[in-house]
């Protein structure tokens, strides 16, 4: 291990010897594995990927409710060739021209299992952002990594410099929007307006910065 997700998976990747590459981490399982093979032998010649959905994230309910839920490249065509590349949020490129489809009958759950990452995963952004400090998707990774580790301030900070360059509007809407967040956590309201306004111009049919705006306003009213 080398603090490096992309270099474990091309590791593992480089050992396999089947048609077909299927991935996914010790803490995900397999819903509906029954369906792999049969999906398997009718796929196109032309389809090199498949997209599964990935429930990663829940609430408290019993049972719970999936809260965060979004497709993954899982199954791949070895003949294609694929890399990966990342630290840390590491995503897998074809090496060569192919088609991808998406299926709903074969799914992945995330158990959240182990101990908290957070250290590990700042650890391994603030190398990322070292070798390349102009990754602008490195920066807005590393602003979260501080804001989940409630270090405000320093969440504040990347934020900003994030905001200065960002070419991604959704991503600078939510920087602007977890910025907020961290500055009312600070005490800071007025820059805390400002941080929510700033997400509303961004992109305004967006909800939560004006629920930012009311909840700054009832603290300023306190």
């Amino acid at each position: 291990w080398i603090d490096n997700f992309a270099e474990a998976r091309n590791y593992s990747f480089s050992k396999a010897t089947a048609d077909f590459l299927f991935w996914l981490d010790a803490d995900d399982t397999v819903e509906g594995a029954e369906a792999i093979k049969p999906l398997l032998a009718g796929l196109p010649a032309d389809v090199g990927g498949v997209w599964l959905p990935y429930l990663y994230a829940f609430d408290d309910s019993t049972p719970p409710n999936c809260t965060t839920l979004y497709d993954r490249e899982r199954l791949l065509r070895r003949s294609i060739g694929w890399k990966w590349t990342g630290r840390l949020h590491e995503v897998v490129s074809p090496q060569s021209p192919t088609q991808f489809i998406s299926i709903q009958s074969v799914s992945l759950r995330h158990a959240h299992r182990g101990e908290p990452r957070g250290n590990r995963n700042l650890r391994i952004l603030t190398k990322m952002q070292e070798e390349d400090p102009t990754n602008e998707r490195t920066t807005w990774y590393l602003g979260h990594q501080h804001f989940a580790l409630r270090q405000w301030e320093e969440a504040v900070k990347i934020y900003r410099q994030y905001l200065q360059t960002a070419t991604r509007l959704f991503d600078a809407w939510q920087a602007a929007v977890y910025m907020a967040k961290a500055l009312r956590e600070l005490g800071r309201y007025s820059e805390a307006l400002r941080a929510d306004m700033d997400a509303m111009i961004i992109l305004p049919e967006f909800g939560e910065p004006y629920f930012g705006l009311g909840e700054t306003h009832c603290y300023l009213a306190e």
